[in-house]
């Protein structure tokens, strides 16, 4: 196993989990449930450490992708720097969640608006979490190209 299999093994869990984190962190506050809002930032406390394989592996994937022919090293280069950007706002997001769990059963005052901003900032992180799995997507997989022709296109 090589840091091409960490990698495609691990950087799905950075964008799913904090997904599931937000889903969990509305229905916390809908049904208005510190417990409920507990696991919701526990889960974006995984996604945050979740990145850290992902990113870590992506240098080692780079290096044996591009002696790959036929990728296109601009679609790594324009993948990492979204990568970059995008492990930076998943580390604030888990560090979030860890403030939010100290915040939940301190019950602070801040409590009740906390929430409601970690799940704008998780809107953010998934916006930035979907432009870096599209842009990885890209490197190999070209049906996920706008404009690139299909049987259907070419018949």
């Amino acid at each position: 196993m090589n840091e091409v299999h960490i990698h495609l093994l691990t950087n799905h869990l950075p964008i799913i989990l904090p997904a599931c984190g937000i889903s969990i962190l509305v229905a916390g506050v809908i049904l208005k449930s510190e417990v409920i809002k507990r696991v919701g930032f526990t889960v974006l406390i995984g996604g945050g450490l979740a990145t850290i394989p992902a990113f870590i592996s992506g240098e080692g994937a780079e290096d044996i992708a591009e002696k790959i022919v036929g990728i296109n090293e601009t679609s790594i280069e324009e993948h990492e720097e979204q990568a970059k950007v995008f492990s930076i706002l998943s580390y604030i997001l888990g560090a979030t969640g860890l403030l939010g769990i100290i915040i939940s059963l301190k019950k602070l005052s801040i409590n009740k608006f906390y929430s409601q901003a970690v799940i704008i900032l998780g809107i953010l992180v998934m916006y930035f979490a979907y432009k870096t799995g599209n842009s990885g997507g890209k490197i190999r997989h070209i049906e996920i190209l706008s404009g690139s022709k299909t049987m259907e296109t070419i018949i």
